[in-house]
């Protein structure tokens, strides 16, 4: 089992701690960086999506999850290939 690690997120005005595997974070950090966001900005708009009954830890797996998926799928960011893209 991972060790989980956790950082404090600035989501719109509030702070709030979450805990993720460090591969979490690296895909996140990445996604960001192509995305031209930080992390605070990034997890901020998954929050927003998110049911109110589903943990936002859950929710960043989620996105990360379908994120590569849509990698995976030849979709594209800024004109890049999936090659030149974090794929885990």
């Amino acid at each position: 089992m991972s060790m989980v690690v956790g950082r404090a997120l600035r989501l719109g005005m509030d702070r709030r701690w979450v805990y993720l595997e460090p591969e979490d974070w690296d895909a996140l950090d990445a996604i960001a960086g192509l995305e031209g966001r930080t992390v605070d900005e990034l997890c901020s708009a998954i929050d927003e999506t998110r049911p109110r009954t589903v943990a936002l830890g859950g929710t960043i797996r989620l996105f990360l999850t379908a994120y590569k998926a849509a990698l995976g799928a030849g979709f594209s960011t800024s004109g890049r290939t999936a090659e030149d893209r974090w794929v885990h």
